[in-house]
């Protein structure tokens, strides 16, 4: 009886272990508040999504010269990073066929994969601007999370990538 007892105590401290450590809430965190260049202009929890939005102080949805963007992509199909970068890439191509793509970085040896990279449009029409993007993907357990900046010019300038580059890199998955 006592056998069987710790068998089932051994049991129930398991199951609760691992029920415990599947409960865990990831959490993508990049905190585009803290050096008060951003500030947030919009937060929306969709199903498939959730969006915030962010501009410098002074600046609005409606009049921008820089957004910045966190985007979490909800219970979506895993794929390679490259695969994903170069999704995101021929989708904005079929919209501006004269899209450019640049790699910056990426790292794979972590549980919490990325990749960096930044487009350039440089078509200037009526109804679009030129702008650049640079993007940060992050592969988690829940989903993808990307943070973008994007400016109004045709191209980043290196200091620019540099910065931004340093600032999304500090993005991380964390499990609370």
């Amino acid at each position: 009886m006592k056998k069987y007892s710790f068998i089932l105590i051994y049991l129930l401290f398991a199951s609760n272990l691992f029920f415990a450590q599947t409960q865990k809430k990831e959490v993508y965190e990049l905190n585009w508040l803290k050096d008060k260049s951003w500030h947030l202009i919009q937060d929306n929890e969709m199903p498939a999504f959730t969006v915030q939005l962010y501009t410098p102080p002074n600046e609005t949805i409606d009049n921008w010269s820089v957004l910045g963007n966190t985007t979490h992509y909800k219970n979506v199909e895993d794929m390679p990073l490259d695969t994903l970068m170069y999704k995101m890439f021929y989708q904005t191509r079929n919209l501006f066929s004269q899209a450019q793509l640049h790699f910056i970085a990426k790292n794979e040896n972590t549980k919490k994969n990325w990749i960096l990279f930044y487009m350039d449009v440089p078509e200037v029409s009526a109804e679009k601007a030129a702008d650049s993007q640079i993007l940060h993907l992050t592969i988690g357990k829940n989903g993808i999370y990307s943070s973008i900046i994007t400016v109004k010019k045709r191209h980043f300038t290196d200091s620019e990538i540099k910065k931004f580059s340093a600032f999304l890199r500090k993005s991380k998955l964390v499990y609370k």
